[in-house]
């Protein structure tokens, strides 16, 4: 089990003047059913009043480089994995991942889910 969090204070004292307070925490645990094959999952979220550029698994244009980019007031994950270690170099991961959140005006984000998997040597 593991567990963390922290905190971003972002401020622009500029012709703007913006500054935005942002909140984020995930706990993860992992288990081994046996020496090569095991499950882990991860619940994360990130919290942000007035909002900030987060991408998650959305578009990058749409959360964060974009002409009309929208701020993110909160987003939130669950991931599941399932791992196959073949030696101590070699790994094969399966993963699936529920997000879901608003934007700065109260907007859903949804349809942001991900499926993936990956070899990693």
């Amino acid at each position: 089990m593991k567990a963390a969090g922290g905190y971003l204070k972002y401020n622009d004292n500029g012709s703007a003047d913006i500054q935005r307070e942002v909140y984020y925490y995930y706990f993860e645990g992992l288990h081994r059913f046996t020496p090569q094959i095991y499950a882990a999952a991860r619940w994360s979220q990130i919290l942000a009043r007035n909002g900030f550029p987060i991408v998650g698994d959305g578009g990058w244009d749409e959360y964060f480089m974009g002409p009309s980019s929208t701020l993110t007031k909160d987003l939130w994950r669950l991931s599941l994995a399932v791992g196959y270690r073949f030696s101590p170099n070699l790994l094969l991961k399966t993963e699936y991942t529920f997000n879901e959140g608003r934007d700065a005006a109260g907007e859903k984000r949804t349809q942001e889910n991900m499926v993936s998997a990956e070899f990693a040597f």
